[in-house]
């Protein structure tokens, strides 16, 4: 079991108990943060199906001061440099004055360690802090500077009552994705009103059972343009809808369609190995009758 923080979104009491439902976990709010033990490798593993969690990591010490925050990223960044790479490293402060009070500091304080003392060479270490224009990474940029792979990091800094947490992201949410699925599919209609995928997402996480586990099948009733079902299908569930206005049948049936071709041309884009494998895993569950619109259930319930 790993000390575990999860940044919450901006609907905390939504995410908190997406995290509940997913994780069956009783989680301390602080500072926008939400702490629980859990296994590190569980949280890895279902991290990417979350909707209303930002970040996620394990906390690796707390400190009275900000001082001893910094000189515990420093050890810990030595001790985990690889020799002849340069290490990567994004920062995260987690408090409103963050960065003008605390993140150049920090950022000073690693690249100086770097360079070792001038009686040893043991200490030193190549780096290179990430962040830009003194502020937080946004997510793109965290997976874009592969920060979350073995020899690079994210270090998160988050303010507590009586001092800090400290420790290192384990999974930071791809809204580049989320984003994707939303603006990329061919209809969408302002003037109908659409719910965030985001949000989708969260209420498909509400569904798991008390183990934790999704449901094989999600039906939407009211299927709109198919956010729901769109956010459904990429967690590798299979998918039913329908909805009164003939229209939206329509929308979601060609939304669907597309969210298959979508998803093969960009699932080699840009991931791991093992990324990958997990797409195509997901993939194969849905199945060919799925991707021939045989096992969807679209219907009218009544035209206008």
């Amino acid at each position: 079991m790993a000390h575990i923080f999860f940044q919450l979104g901006s609907q905390a009491d939504i995410s908190e108990e997406e995290l509940y439902s997913t994780f069956n976990v009783e989680t301390e709010i602080l500072s926008g943060f939400a702490f629980g033990e859990l296994p590190k490798q569980k949280v890895k593993k279902k991290f990417d199906e979350l909707g209303g969690i930002m970040r996620a990591g394990v906390v690796l010490g707390e400190e009275k001061n900000f001082e001893g925050v910094q000189q515990g990223i420093i050890e810990h960044a030595t001790r985990n440099a690889t020799e002849g790479k340069k290490m990567k490293i994004g920062i995260f402060i987690g408090s409103n004055q963050g960065w003008k009070k605390f993140g150049i500091g920090l950022q000073k304080a690693i690249k100086l360690a770097s360079k070792g003392d001038e009686y040893s060479d043991e200490s030193k270490f190549s780096v290179r802090i990430v962040n830009r224009d003194a502020k937080n990474l946004d997510s793109y940029a965290v997976h874009k500077e592969k920060l979350l792979e073995k020899g690079n990091a994210e270090y998160v800094c988050i303010p507590l009552p009586t001092g800090w947490a400290w420790g290192i992201s384990i999974g930071v949410q791809k809204a580049f994705d989320f984003a994707a699925r939303d603006m990329k599919k061919p209809i969408r209609d302002m003037k109908v009103g659409m719910i965030p995928p985001k949000l989708a997402r969260i209420m498909i996480n509400m569904t798991r059972d008390e183990s934790g586990n999704l449901p094989a099948k999600i039906y939407d009733p009211f299927c709109g343009m198919g956010t729901v079902l769109l956010e459904g299908m990429s967690l590798g569930l299979k998918v039913a809808g329908s909805d009164i206005a003939k229209r939206m049948v329509e929308a979601t049936k060609k939304n669907t369609k597309w969210y298959f071709d979508y998803e093969e041309r960009t699932s080699r884009l840009a991931m791991s190995s093992e990324e990958k494998a997990e797409r195509d895993t997901r993939f194969k569950q849905l199945g060919k009758e799925q991707r021939d619109d045989k096992f969807n259930e679209f219907s009218v319930d009544e035209d206008y």
